[in-house]
């Protein structure tokens, strides 16, 4: 259904359409980032600026190729409409933009699901452009892929609903197999994570973490040589650091608690907080 998306965005911005966007999100606990900040007599305008509430300040890249602004909600969202309102200047009407919705910020967020191709906005008004079907993630990417532009945005406003997460992060610091019945006595088990929607969830429960690391439900046989998730689910899904999952025995995965989330291999006896699944 993707064309539908695609053809309710590009005419998202024409008379009648507008106002679309109802029961938009707070974004005040939101963070934003983008590839280039443009600086004019001092005035830096970045990337937190399209969403401060005032439509006459404006978050500015500049005009370089591949050029992007992304929004992290912290949390993973149902997203069925997006409203951007441009000011009436150079480079504003955001011709050949596209916008994308997801859990992953590979290749600057063009790995998520694109969900609107725009051929222009007006300047001046709201443009709302309203999704046929929700999209599912934690970051919105708004990028000018093919073209050397900046992307320029002065406010930008999010429809949608939180999706309740499936785990919950244990500020204990315990050895994985402790871990594993302190989950297992008080929640379901410790997490396995079998999807990048599951992964997003599981990265949102790690950043709040004491420690670098935080155990998850994924254990090494070294009788059998291979990994598994403790609640017998099959090891298809990886987010391995360097792809390197090379293990021995008395040895469990857990994730990073930094921004790339990855997993790593670590030796149970090692005390880290950890996530459960509920």
């Amino acid at each position: 259904m993707l064309w539908i998306l695609l053809f309710i965005c590009m005419i998202g911005w024409e008379p009648g359409q507008g106002n679309q966007c109802e029961r938009i999100l707070n974004l005040t606990n939101t963070t934003s980032s983008q590839s280039s900040n443009y600086v004019d007599n001092n005035l830096n305008y970045s990337s937190a600026r399209a969403t401060d509430g005032d439509v006459s300040t404006c978050s500015n890249t500049m005009e370089l190729h591949k050029s992007w602004w992304r929004l992290d909600l912290h949390g993973v969202y149902n997203i069925s409409c997006i409203s951007i309102y441009n000011i009436k200047e150079d480079h504003t009407s955001m011709k050949n933009s596209k916008i994308y919705i997801g859990n992953s910020r590979k290749d600057n967020g063009t790995t998520n699901t694109e969900v609107c191709n725009i051929s222009k906005i007006k300047v001046t008004r709201n443009n709302d452009f309203k999704l046929d079907h929700p999209a599912v993630g934690r970051y919105i990417i708004v990028t000018i892929q093919n073209d050397k532009k900046p992307v320029i945005l002065c406010e930008v406003n999010i429809t949608g609903t939180e999706k309740e997460s499936p785990f919950v992060l244990i500020k204990k610091k315990m050895m994985w197999e402790d871990a594993l019945y302190y989950c297992r006595d008080n929640y379901e088990d410790l997490a396995s994570v079998l999807n990048e929607d599951a992964q997003a969830f599981a990265e949102l429960e790690a950043e709040k973490a004491d420690t670098d690391f935080v155990w998850l439900g994924l254990h090494f046989t070294c009788t059998l040589q291979f990994w598994f998730w403790v609640d017998d689910h099959r090891l298809q899904f990886k987010r391995w650091h360097n792809d390197t999952e090379t293990a021995d025995c008395a040895m469990s995965g857990a994730m990073e608690k930094r921004e790339d989330h990855y997993w790593v291999v670590k030796s149970d006896f090692d005390a880290y907080n950890f996530i459960c699944a509920k």
